[in-house]
């Protein structure tokens, strides 16, 4: 199994993509800290875990669990979704690799009663 910041790695790496840019930008990792530079502008800087999220689905998802546990299907209902979507399953995964959210039963991962909260 890879590393959590390995991902967090990968996605900084793909935000050069948006940059039009015929300097090359650096990419400089320091104890735990990933930070990026661009001749014309600094960007995305910061610890690895506070890197920029993929996805707004993981933004919402966070939002919603800072006020308490919940399933799957009760996150989907709260963002308004009709149904538990495999964005949002892969969405939860990556989160749990990333160490900002853990199970209420983690010896029971597959739990009808399993519910999800943000890591202190």
């Amino acid at each position: 199994m890879r590393p959590p910041w390995i991902y967090a790695l990968v996605s900084e790496i793909r935000s050069f993509a948006k940059y039009i840019n015929p300097f090359p930008a650096k990419l400089i990792i320091e104890h735990g800290i990933v930070r990026t530079e661009n001749s014309n502008k600094p960007h995305g800087f910061g610890p690895i875990l506070e890197s920029r999220l993929e996805s707004g689905l993981a933004n919402e998802i966070l939002t919603v669990l800072k006020n308490k546990p919940l399933g799957k299907s009760e996150i989907a209902a709260t963002l308004g979704h009709q149904s538990t979507s495999s964005g949002l399953h892969k969405q939860v995964k990556r989160l749990l690799m990333l160490g900002l959210i853990e199970m209420t039963f983690p010896e029971k991962p597959n739990s009808r009663l399993q519910k999800y909260r943000l890591k202190n």
